[in-house]
């Protein structure tokens, strides 16, 4: 009896060491990543784009993101000029990058565009048609597409358990073959997918671009393609940093300017 309590107090031991250490010292930047889970639990349900983040400022770890009255992302360099939606997923979102760092907030600043970021992670193309009716009065809509667009939708009450979840799995979820297929493949819904991206491409205002060796944005006509940034968040989280972000900006903004 003594033995197993001495080793289960060992194992528990070591986890709150590796926890530290991981915490202290993370060159794959794998506790940031697993640790976004907190922007799951944060979520609550929107009648037209499925979910959002409450008003306030909202900090995560080693980035935070402040939301507005209308349950957008803030554009800090905003301007006066043209109103621009950005529309789309975690990457317009912005996940894991300070408000000022998302491509939304850099265009502006190349621009001189009032934009407004109404994107969010998960968001497939049901997401952004609830956005595009919710935000009706735009200029121009800039829609980025992501190559898992057309996957069902995020349940936020299923996707992450509510309240705390040990780090032994939140990790094994991000760094085990089987743990991201679990956590990141929703299945296709191709039918839905072609209905919506058709309502969404119906509208003049509306410019969807794509990342160029995208299989998705290359099936869909009249779909822009811009060059695939190459700049991350971390070995294990395939966003884009701030460079990554700031190629994205350029990048549509010279689509825009060619229009």
């Amino acid at each position: 009896m003594r033995a197993c309590a001495r080793f289960f107090f060992s194992l528990i031991l070591v986890a709150l060491l590796t926890e530290v250490l991981l915490a202290i010292f993370d060159p794959l930047g794998l506790v940031m990543y697993a640790n976004n889970e907190r922007f799951m639990m944060a979520l609550v349900h929107d009648a037209d784009r499925g979910y959002v983040l409450p008003s306030g400022q909202h900090h995560f770890y080693g980035w935070s993101a402040t939301i507005d009255a209308n349950h957008n992302r803030i554009v800090p360099d905003a301007q006066d000029g043209l109103c621009v939606v950005a529309l789309g997923d975690s990457v317009t979102f912005g996940s894991a990058v300070n408000d000022a760092e998302t491509w939304p907030n850099q265009f502006a600043v190349l621009s001189g565009a009032q934009v407004h970021n109404t994107a969010y992670p998960g968001y497939n193309t049901a997401n952004v048609l609830g956005a595009l009716r919710a935000f009706p009065h735009a200029d121009l809509y800039i829609y980025l597409m992501i190559y898992n667009d057309d996957a069902a939708a995020i349940s936020i009450d299923d996707v992450v358990p509510r309240g705390a979840v040990p780090w032994l799995w939140r990790y094994a979820t991000y760094i085990l073959p089987q743990g991201r297929a679990h956590a990141q493949q929703l299945p296709s819904e191709p039918d839905r997918f072609h209905r919506d991206i058709a309502k969404i491409m119906h509208d003049p205002r509306v410019m969807v671009v794509g990342f160029a060796g995208d299989a998705l944005a290359q099936s869909v006509a009249g779909v822009t393609l811009i060059p695939q940034y190459t700049s991350y968040v971390s070995a294990v989280d395939g966003h884009p940093n701030g460079e990554g972000h700031r190629h994205i900006a350029r990048a549509i903004w010279e689509v825009v300017q060619s229009r």
